[in-house]
């Protein structure tokens, strides 16, 4: 992948564990990035897209494939993974 193409990503989508949880946003918006890709990949252009989210440009929807293959696949943590010093009763 050409560096100008992870450069671009940096700039139009953030991670942030204070924003959203730390899931993958548009940056400067809350707007995860899953909520676009979903939508597209259910056969939702992005000019439908756009009038809910008037700053997603085609540039986003590129940064966001991008950034989303660079994504580790997530599951949610089970209790014990959170807290391993807390017992079953």
């Amino acid at each position: 992948m050409p560096a100008n193409e992870v450069n671009r990503t940096d700039e139009l989508v953030t991670t942030d564990p204070e924003i959203m949880g730390g899931v993958p946003v548009f940056a400067g918006t809350r707007v995860p990035i899953s909520v676009v890709l979903g939508s597209m990949a259910a056969g939702i252009s992005l000019e439908r897209i756009q009038p809910s989210y008037p700053f997603l440009t085609e540039a986003h929807t590129q940064a966001a494939k991008v950034a989303e293959t660079e994504q580790p696949p997530t599951r949610p943590q089970r209790l014990s993974e959170l807290n391993p010093e807390l017992s079953r009763r």
